[in-house]
């Protein structure tokens, strides 16, 4: 009996002693720009032109982009503002090799709490975002998006699903950044099942070679039209094509005062 009891008293001690597995560090949640597109150079503040005829081709650059930057603002707002967010907190450690970032935003007249989970296997990260509104009992943890990244942040992928009342997924994000310039691009791809526009998307980037060193690719699947815009982010002049509007594959070119110009050599 003592043999068993010490035997016993020392699987005790011994697996008291036995440490919890190191859950590692924390994984980094990728930039700002891994999610939110840019449309600084787009906006009405920088605008700085009439929408007229000597104004035409940045008119409808500015244009193109405003319907996308609309439609995505609206529908997007608390994706966006839980993902900025997340960025300013730390996580606590969940379970295994599970990272936890909880925390509250307000939009509008209204509070979530967010619940941001980051995974690391290997040599990536598995991401999801549970959301839920605050004195709403029906709209509790609904999984608004989620997706994967490299440990180094340079490149991923987030599937959005549209509403705590619909939850279909609708939207794909595909990006890639370089860390040391703050370059990439991002591109939001409709992906409704069965809807007109899936595969319809918008994609930006910057960082180009050449003069023209940020664009954005607008693609209308609905109607099978594309239209694609090049402008240098520091002058702001660029240039437009696209087929149904000009009736040809020309370049359209605007000057850094934003009106027409001719194109002569600025294209890439």
């Amino acid at each position: 009996m003592l043999l068993m009891f010490l035997g016993m008293s020392s699987t005790i001690f011994f697996s008291s002693c036995k440490k919890e597995e190191d859950p590692g560090v924390a994984p980094d949640i990728p930039p700002e720009g891994a999610f939110v597109m840019d449309y600084d150079n787009f906006n009405k503040e920088t605008k700085g032109a009439d929408d007229t005829k000597s104004a035409w081709n940045f008119a409808a650059a500015w244009l193109h982009v405003g319907v996308w930057n609309t439609i995505l603002t609206v529908g997007l707002v608390v994706p966006v503002a839980s993902y900025v967010e997340a960025l300013k907190h730390e996580p606590v450690h969940h379970s295994g090799t599970t990272w936890l970032w909880e925390y509250d935003v307000a939009v509008g007249f209204s509070t979530y709490t967010a619940q941001l989970y980051g995974t690391v296997d290997s040599d990536k990260v598995t991401w999801e975002m549970f959301v839920s509104k605050q004195g709403d009992s029906d709209f509790q943890e609904f999984k608004w998006y989620e997706g994967e990244s490299n440990l180094s942040r340079t490149e991923g992928q987030w599937t959005l699903y549209k509403s705590n009342a619909d939850p279909t997924a609708y939207l794909q994000i595909d990006w890639t950044k370089n860390a040391e310039d703050s370059t990439g691009t991002i591109k939001y791809t409709n992906i409704i099942p069965e809807g007109i526009e899936n595969g319809g998307y918008i994609s930006y980037g910057n960082g180009e070679a050449g003069e023209l060193d940020a664009f954005y690719d607008i693609y209308n699947k609905g109607e099978d039209k594309l239209v694609e815009i090049e402008w240098n982010t520091v002058l702001h002049n660029g240039h437009i094509r696209s087929e149904h509007i000009y009736q040809d594959l020309d370049w359209n070119c605007w000057g850094t005062d934003y009106q027409d110009t001719d194109c002569g050599s600025s294209t890439k």
